[in-house]
């Protein structure tokens, strides 16, 4: 996959973060549910304060990707690890959510509701 090549190329010690964060967001734009179930990076319980805070950190990245040059740079990487940290979450514990949000229709199912209800704001 091109993408994870880009990124294996900048990493460094202390990137981790916004390499996780930036593979995730490279193949989600925005979450859809997946019918596979696997336990490794369960989001487990996922509060509604989590998942408002993940919705608004979805949201600005889907922006600040929309508006990036390709490949997406370091610069851009360390804007969406702003972002999702300025919400109040880890990038690990947003990359968690995420996941279970591709793959968990409950759990997508609340992130879309909660999409509609921060509406255009």
């Amino acid at each position: 996959m091109r993408s994870t090549s880009i990124l294996r190329q900048d990493a460094g010690p202390g990137r981790r973060p916004a390499l996780l964060l930036a593979a995730l967001l490279l193949a989600v734009g925005c979450p859809q549910p997946s019918p596979a179930r696997e336990a490794h990076g369960s989001p487990g319980h996922v509060s509604a304060h989590e998942m408002t805070a993940f919705t608004r950190a979805a949201r600005e990245i889907q922006v600040i990707r929309s508006k990036a040059r390709r490949p997406v740079g370091s610069a851009v990487r360390a804007r969406m690890v702003r972002v999702v940290r300025g919400e109040g979450l880890t990038v690990e514990r947003y990359n968690r959510i995420a996941a279970g949000v591709r793959r968990k229709a409950g759990l997508y199912a609340r992130y879309q509701k909660t999409w509609r209800s921060l509406g255009s704001r």
